[in-house]
């Protein structure tokens, strides 16, 4: 391993983890990332092609397994990424709405 890639991995380890990371926090990063500039923008539209999201052919030999499983999570990845981007989180209730309690009755009584 090279010099330059220990660097970038003992960089990687003191990032914060994102245990306290909420979804609109994250919905908000996501979006002025990927849409905030221009290069953003290009950038986001390079890692959806990457992804093959605009093109479901599989390169190479269909009949190869491993080639449409790898395939098939970069799609995945891409996916949830363009989710992260563009699908806002809902606010999550702070009390429960429904006015009475759900009769979990045994089965066959009614």
């Amino acid at each position: 391993m090279s010099d330059l890639h220990k660097e970038l991995l003992d960089s990687l380890k003191e990032l914060p983890i994102s245990e306290n990371y909420s979804l609109k926090d994250r919905y908000a990063d996501f979006r002025q990332l990927f849409t905030g500039s221009d290069q953003g923008k290009r950038v986001y539209v390079e890692l959806l092609a990457w992804g093959r999201l605009f093109n479901t052919k599989i390169p190479g030999d269909s009949d190869n397994m491993y080639k449409i499983g790898i395939a098939e999570g970069h799609r995945n990845f891409v996916t949830k990424l363009m989710a992260a981007v563009n699908i806002e989180p809902k606010e999550r209730p702070n009390e429960a709405t429904r006015k009475q309690p759900i009769n979990r009755s045994t089965k066959g009584e009614r």
